[in-house]
């Protein structure tokens, strides 16, 4: 940033710290943060896409998932990864599908909240309606 005549806080700096907490809060290598970051694009930045396009993009993520389940099962720590996945409901422990899906869904919110720099936001496709709790 230095010798630079403006310095943007949300790409140069704010996005970064989501996916560095977020990735900590799970359990995941730091070094994953990148990934993190094309899975929130994947997820809200293309949404536009056509379902036999944007389908298929969603493999990596699911293998990426599935490892970081496979090594918690494994290796349990003490983590919100870990936690999911010895949570039990009516005596029943999530499924493997449910616990990558809150996953998800961590990721993705805390990216929306805390200047996370893309051009789409919810509320921006006519087949989205905005939904605001601020």
């Amino acid at each position: 940033m230095v010798g630079r005549e403006f310095v943007d806080g949300g790409t140069d700096y704010a996005q970064f710290i989501p996916p560095g907490v977020i990735a900590t809060m799970l359990g995941f290598p730091s070094e994953d943060e990148e990934i993190f970051r094309d899975i929130v694009h994947l997820v809200l930045d293309l949404i536009d896409l056509p379902t036999e396009v944007r389908g298929p993009l969603f493999e990596p993520m699911g293998e990426y998932f599935a490892k970081q389940i496979d090594d918690h099962i494994e290796y349990p720590r003490d983590d919100l990864t870990s936690y999911l996945l010895n949570v039990e409901v009516g005596g029943n422990k999530l499924e493997r599908q449910h616990v990558a899906g809150t996953m998800v869904l961590i990721l993705v919110a805390a990216s929306t909240r805390h200047g996370r720099p893309s051009a789409r936001r919810f509320g921006t496709s006519p087949s989205i309606p905005m939904i605001s709790r601020d």
